[in-house]
């Protein structure tokens, strides 16, 4: 689990989706996370972790878009 080693603040804003290529959080399989919304994976801007795949099978959900 990646942790924030500096204190962060980020603005988000409610949405009921995030379009490719922009930040959002996000809800997959029960884990929440905030990433790039790819083509079906979530990307971490941490260039040691691979994207999240999204498949047809996964529960997924959109919380919002970050905002800054």
């Amino acid at each position: 689990m990646t942790r924030c080693r500096t204190p962060q603040a980020s603005r988000f804003a409610s949405a009921a989706t995030v379009e490719v290529g922009e930040i959002g959080i996000f809800l997959l399989n029960d884990e929440s996370f905030v990433k790039k919304l790819g083509n079906a994976e979530l990307i971490s801007l941490n260039p040691g972790y691979v994207p999240r795949p999204i498949t047809e099978f996964d529960s997924f959900r959109t919380f919002g878009k970050v905002a800054g």
